[in-house]
């Protein structure tokens, strides 16, 4: 009995010393969200501000929208865009996100994810019907697919197409025509991504219009 009675006590120490750490390993960082026009989370409307949780999904109306801050950086969502949150990564569902952040917060865009590598980084993801775009604005993240790895720096920016729109030709080709040679400039280490440099202008008009429209607030830490 004693020997039984030993090792429940042990147990039970075991049980002490092993849950706090599951409970700190699967916590996750709520956020804050200040919305201006339609802002909706999981399909309610935001009154002015709210705390969001992991899994929360974020939309923008058209003419809206949305700053989301908490403790490992702000991510601004212009009009038309929706993200889903999770605690220390973001992933696209689709419109733009211009994302501020620390080093090791994620992003997910389509099969990528995305790291910050050191320091902050700022950067910019969009998704549409036809296109995946990834643009570095600021420091260096980490890319990969699973398989493959690169690291991008400022001034880089990766893009892959998703699909083409739906349209009549005006000139069809004739039923016997070859098909077209598949794509061959892709990014050697992330298949499918073509690798290339921010034109000029070309991101400056989106986060122009985000300050414009009121989207930036001061990024201090965050504990809702």
């Amino acid at each position: 009995m004693g020997h039984r009675s030993r090792l429940l006590d042990l147990m039970c120490w075991c049980l002490v010393c092993i849950l706090p750490v599951s409970a700190l390993a699967t916590e996750v960082s709520p956020a804050m969200v200040w919305g201006t026009g339609v802002v909706k989370v999981n399909g309610k409307l935001v009154p002015g501000s709210l705390t969001v949780y992991a899994g929360d999904k974020l939309v923008t109306d058209t003419d809206s929208t949305a700053t989301l801050i908490n403790k490992f950086g702000t991510a601004v969502l212009p009009g038309d865009s929706s993200i889903v949150y999770g605690g220390n990564n973001i992933r696209m569902q689709y419109g733009r996100a211009l994302i501020i952040a620390q080093r090791g917060t994620e992003a997910v865009l389509g099969n990528l994810t995305i790291t910050v590598v050191n320091g902050n980084a700022r950067f910019q993801m969009r998704q549409t019907d036809t296109v995946q775009v990834l643009a570095v604005l600021a420091g260096s993240l980490q890319v990969t697919d699973g398989a493959n790895k690169v690291v991008l720096t400022q001034g880089e920016m990766i893009t892959r197409k998703t699909g083409e729109p739906t349209a009549v030709a005006a000139n069809p080709p004739p039923p016997d025509a070859p098909a077209p040679p598949p794509p061959a400039a892709v990014h050697a280490h992330l298949p499918g991504w073509v690798i290339g440099t921010i034109a000029a202008g070309a991101a400056g008009g989106i986060v122009g219009g985000m300050a414009a429209a009121g989207a930036f607030r001061p990024a201090s830490p965050v504990e809702p």
